[in-house]
């Protein structure tokens, strides 16, 4: 693909192209299963100036995918940075409703539509979530999160979203979920990658297991599906 996709780990997404969008990029999470923010990642997105991050997108407000210290932190060296998500208010951006629960707005030459979508897990469906399609430079990426209703958005909103995705990411339990299968069909997406992991020696709950098996047992009629590697261009 023409884009660039850094994963450093949990849900944290660094895409490059023409603009810059890092997606729940800056988290805590140990002591829930999943891994804190990189020390060496931290030092990549702090030690850079403005113009090396355009956006940051976040899917909702969970300590793996999201911290308020290191947002502010963010915010005061790239002022002119956009930022949006659930709960958050949004910053240097004009986004507008398409449709009740569909959002748009450019992040520079990235068209963004943010989808309202339910977390997975009936201990979570009142947590705000959203999930996001990005269409950069001819290219068009979504991105899951936690979101657990993914076969019903081509339903819902038809020829207000992009009619066909490149780029796939779902996390493990939407791996195995055959509305997740439904939407991949429904987009005719290319490439599936299962990211959403920690790091190894932080699996307290063998999601790295259950990984494998996720593989194994993704359907043959859909491209295959691939595990995202941790600290690492795509």
């Amino acid at each position: 693909m023409g884009l660039r996709i850094f994963h450093p780990v949990n849900s944290g997404l660094y895409i490059k192209g023409s603009s810059s969008v890092l997606v729940d990029g800056i988290f805590g999470g140990r002591g829930n299963g999943f891994s804190q923010m990189p020390e060496a990642f931290r030092r990549a997105v702090f030690g850079g100036n403005g113009s090396h991050i355009d956006g940051m997108l976040f899917t909702h407000s969970h300590e793996d995918h999201f911290c308020q210290e290191q947002l502010k932190k963010a915010e005061q060296l790239f002022p002119h940075m956009t930022v949006y998500g659930p709960e958050l208010t949004a910053k240097n951006v004009e986004p507008f409703l398409t449709a009740p629960g569909l959002t748009e707005f450019d992040i520079g030459g990235c068209r963004v539509w943010a989808a309202d979508t339910i977390h997975d897990g009936d201990r979570y469906r009142d947590v705000p979530h959203c999930s996001y399609f990005l269409e950069m430079d001819g290219q068009t990426v979504f991105i899951a999160g936690d979101g657990s209703d993914l076969g019903e958005l081509k339903k819902r909103y038809g020829r207000l979203l992009p009619k066909h995705v490149d780029v796939v990411f779902v996390n493990l339990y939407q791996a195995f979920a055959q509305n997740v299968h439904q939407f991949i069909r429904d987009f005719t997406a290319s490439r599936i990658y299962l990211y959403h992991l920690p790091f190894r020696q932080d699996d307290c709950y063998q999601f790295w297991m259950q990984a494998g098996q996720a593989v194994r047992s993704f359907p043959s009629d859909l491209p295959p599906l691939k595990i995202l590697t941790h600290m690492n261009w795509h």
